[in-house]
């Protein structure tokens, strides 16, 4: 290989490395959901002393897509749900989410998107529907972290 081909081989190779750390980079700013069973998630919460967010969703939701396009990336909204909160993303129409729900709603399918804001012990402490734009998504959030932590 002559020097000019392999100099340009390490140029878009630079390049291309550069895309994919800032790609990377730019998936985890916002708010990063836990991967975990809703037990899991309770358990983590109490060691951790944090509060159990769980954003219910459908497949067919306009407005879940709308919060995963526009909300949930936001460095803002990441940074302060992902400092305070063991974020959970639930299908409402698993069997998971149809239990939680069960729980939770009274035996009821909540509008979704759902919000649900539950202390470690599973009391709930909030719960909210819709598309929410970021400044409000945030303030209800901090309601609940408030009311966990008696914030008056």
């Amino acid at each position: 290989m002559t020097r000019i081909k392999r100099r340009s081989v390490i140029i878009i190779f630079s390049v291309l490395m550069t895309i994919t750390a800032l790609s990377l980079q730019a998936q985890t700013e916002g708010l990063v959901f836990n991967d975990l069973s809703s037990e899991k998630a309770f358990e983590l919460a109490k060691k951790e002393n944090k509060v159990v967010f769980i954003d219910f969703y459908t497949e067919q939701c306009p407005p879940c897509r709308q919060m995963e396009a526009e909300v949930f990336p936001l460095i803002t909204v990441g940074k302060y749900f992902n400092e305070n909160f063991i974020n959970l993303k639930i299908d409402l129409l698993s069997d998971e989410g149809k239990a939680v729900a069960a729980k939770y709603f009274g035996g009821f399918m909540p509008v979704v998107p759902a919000y649900l804001y539950l202390s470690p012990d599973g009391e709930k402490l909030l719960e909210k529907n819709g598309f929410r734009d970021a400044s409000q998504f945030l303030k209800e959030a901090k309601e609940a972290n408030d009311k966990y932590r008696n914030v008056k």
